[in-house]
């Protein structure tokens, strides 16, 4: 980890493979949540017959 530009938000900030700790984060729970309302609706999609 060094420093250097975020390449997502454009701070100069530590970053590890071109991303700072924030917006990794932050990426990661956005497909999280998404993966998880997928399955969701996978699920009730098998339990209906659709």
């Amino acid at each position: 980890m060094g420093m250097g530009y975020c390449l997502m938000c454009g701070m100069l900030r530590e970053v590890n493979r071109g991303v700072c700790a924030q917006c990794a984060t932050d990426e990661y729970e956005r497909t999280r949540r998404k993966r998880r309302l997928e399955r969701r609706a996978a699920a009730r999609a098998k339990k209906t017959g659709r």
